[in-house]
């Protein structure tokens, strides 16, 4: 009986384990990322040093991480990338809205 109880709780958390510990590699620019991205509870998380590495910037103020900002103020990063090719373009904007700097950043997420 205790094993059959031991057995059921293995099959029923094994799942679990495994889409809790899916990891992407990341490319940006041609180049492998040093970190990976993380699925979680069905949402892909992406290291701030990957986006880094793409242009994108964070602010860490007491404690608190702040919103990314892509080349300026005023614009952040909201896509969220699921298993494929991507070219991203970070734009900086000034506050009447004008793109002040662009970057076109390529990069891919596989299995």
């Amino acid at each position: 009986m205790l094993k059959t109880r031991l057995a059921i709780a293995l099959l029923l958390t094994l799942p679990g384990v495994h889409a809790a510990s899916t990891t992407y590699k990341l490319v940006i620019n041609g180049k492998s990322a040093s970190t990976q991205a993380i699925v979680v509870g069905g949402q892909t998380y992406v290291p701030l040093a990957a986006l880094k590495a793409a242009g994108v910037s964070s602010e860490l103020t007491q404690g608190t991480l702040g919103d990314p900002i892509i080349l300026g103020t005023g614009s952040s990063l909201t896509k969220r990338f699921a298993i494929g090719s991507y070219a991203l373009t970070l734009e900086g904007r000034d506050a009447f809205g004008a793109v002040v700097a662009s970057k076109t950043v390529h990069f891919s997420v596989t299995n």
